[in-house]
């Protein structure tokens, strides 16, 4: 039996930041992902495309940029897509996507902290959605710190630094 491919939508934010040795300026880099995939010895079927012309934090994110994304998800024939996403937009642009697409599942991840600092939540986020996106029905998620959450039901807490159920 043919495994489904996953696609992995490349879209910014903390994941895939790094600093640069000379200027020690963070920069996004779309390796990033190959690299945690490598690490974590993936057998899933994926295909790993960059979503917007350059990636972006979830500062930088505009409704257009939610558009666009929303589109390729809707567009797409892939039946599971995982996103990498800046944190503080990320709910935002989960709800565009809600919106557009019927019969996929559709989860998104990204971290607090950059793939390549000591300590962070990168592999961590980015493997739990790799997993969720191939045994959760077709709708659309958010994975962070360990648990999955529905679209519309979940919030950043700051303070905390973690994603948890809304209140």
């Amino acid at each position: 039996m043919k495994k489904s491919k996953i696609l992995i939508g490349m879209i910014g934010g903390t994941i895939h930041e790094f600093r640069s040795d000379k200027t020690w300026d963070l920069q996004q880099t779309p390796t990033v992902i190959q690299d945690i995939l490598n690490q974590g010895r993936n057998n899933a079927s994926v295909r790993i495309i960059q979503f917007l012309p350059k990636l972006k934090t979830s500062s930088q994110m505009t409704e257009e940029d939610r558009d666009l994304v929303a589109e390729k998800c809707a567009n797409s024939q892939s039946k599971m897509i995982v996103l990498t996403h800046g944190t503080n937009g990320m709910i935002e642009t989960a709800q565009k996507i809600h919106s557009a697409v019927k019969n996929k599942t559709v989860v998104l991840t990204g971290s607090m902290d950059p793939y390549t600092m000591k300590g962070d939540d990168a592999s961590f986020s980015f493997g739990g959605a790799i997993i969720a996106v191939q045994t959760l029905p077709p709708g659309v998620y958010i994975c962070m710190n360990g648990e999955v959450f529905p679209h519309d039901g979940v919030e950043k807490n700051k303070e905390e630094v973690k994603f948890q159920a809304r209140a």
